[in-house]
């Protein structure tokens, strides 16, 4: 147990490691690609808005940039520090800086680099007083001091599509005392067409694990009847158990799998035991 506790720091660390690192990648690549975008179709995907409130473009670029977030996270079973959320409005911003600077190095003056001639925060400045507006294909002119206000709402959307990115990198399930990523048995599951009948069902499961009576759900379960075409309903029966600490849980959870897929009727029960060797 002091190796499992002693661990625990070095694991959730490397952990958040790699999902920092692995996200930075993906949100440098996704910065570089839609600068070399804008440069040369002179198309602002950044820039797009709805009524020029609702950063759409920007929201888009930073959530997509942000996928490696999730992938770094699969990578060890261990769930994350939420310090990478902070790391992640911080990467989100150079990204976002990224995209200018791509153009800025870019863009020739008199044939000369125009990074000889004018520095990059005053490139940025002049690039948002300089940006054209459009409504639909139709030009309002350029933005002017007002260009200023809309680069703070593309920076908003590019922030928030990357932490809405980096949030989803979490696991919603784990062991709370080592932070390990809980190891999912299937154990049994039951389909109906009307959810009365599996409510009930449920209910009776209920009362076994609350009792610890493990293995009475899974013949309760299977005999709630097996998957058609057209059962809309589903209870499943699992164990979730931690590779590192003596702990394990029975879990029920009751969802509706046509339509909407996988929608959440009741709140999950569960159960707390000790290890059980499968």
């Amino acid at each position: 147990m002091e190796n499992t506790v002693t661990s625990r720091p070095q694991t959730v660390f490397a952990a958040t490691v790699v999902a920092l690192l692995l996200g930075a990648v993906t949100n440098f690549v996704m910065a570089i690609l839609v600068g070399l975008f804008q440069k040369y179709s002179h198309i602002s995907v950044v820039g797009f808005t709805f009524f020029f409130v609702f950063p759409v473009g920007a929201f888009l670029c930073g959530l997509i940039g942000g996928i490696g977030y999730r992938f770094g996270a699969r990578i060890l079973p261990y769930r994350p520090s939420s310090i990478l959320l902070v790391f992640s409005l911080l990467i989100s911003l150079l990204s976002y800086l990224c995209v200018f600077f791509v153009s800025y190095k870019l863009t020739l003056f008199r044939g000369e680099p125009l990074s000889t001639v004018v520095s990059f925060p005053d490139y940025v400045l002049l690039s948002l007083r300089n940006t054209r507006t459009y409504i639909q294909t139709f030009e309002i002119g350029r933005a002017g001091s007002a260009g200023y206000l809309f680069g703070l709402i593309d920076l908003a959307g590019y922030l928030l599509g990357g932490i809405a990115a980096c949030a989803a990198a979490f696991p919603s399930e784990y062991c709370k005392k080592c932070h390990r990523v809980w190891n999912r048995y299937f154990l049994s599951a039951g389909y109906t067409v009307a959810l009365s009948p599996l409510e009930k069902v449920f209910h009776d499961a209920e009362v076994e694990i609350l009792a610890e009576r493990y293995d009475q759900p899974v013949s309760i379960i299977a005999g709630a009847g097996s998957k058609a075409r057209w059962t809309a309903y589903q209870l499943k029966y699992e164990l979730l158990n931690c590779s590192n600490c003596e702990y394990s849980r029975y879990q029920l959870s009751l969802s509706r799998i046509k339509p909407p897929p996988e929608k959440l009727l009741r709140r999950k029960v569960s159960k707390d035991t000790q290890p059980v060797n499968r």
